[in-house]
């Protein structure tokens, strides 16, 4: 890895844009994992160890989505813009607009198998 944004598999899983290397957001996260973006160009991911989720907005700023996540990973936005995640801790999966600065979680429910 010669240079910052490189890498010795090849340019393919180097390049993010054709004109810019690798930028740092942010440091001192435990287990991050699951990065999603959502249609206003949002990023978020999951602090797994922490058990936080962090949204990082257009400007680059890192801040605390959701605290208390109950370990939440595997985060995906839906096509209804609703942020979706899978809390391993209560064995459900969760969900809440991104629009908002905190996360109201609502649980949802497995279908009923008749």
């Amino acid at each position: 890895m010669g240079q910052p944004g490189s890498d010795p598999r090849g340019k393919v899983y180097s390049v993010v844009a054709a004109d810019k290397l690798w930028e740092r957001i942010g440091g001192g996260f435990g287990t991050v994992a699951s990065p999603t973006g959502d249609q206003d160009g949002n990023v978020f991911f999951a602090d797994v160890a922490a058990k936080r989720i962090f949204k990082v907005d257009l400007n680059g700023r890192v801040n605390v989505f959701k605290d208390h996540s109950s370990g939440a990973i595997a985060l995906r936005v839906g096509p209804d813009g609703r942020l979706y995640a899978f809390q391993p801790d209560n064995k459900r999966i969760v969900s809440g607009r991104t629009a908002m600065r905190r996360w109201p979680l609502e649980t949802l429910r497995p279908p009923t198998l008749r």
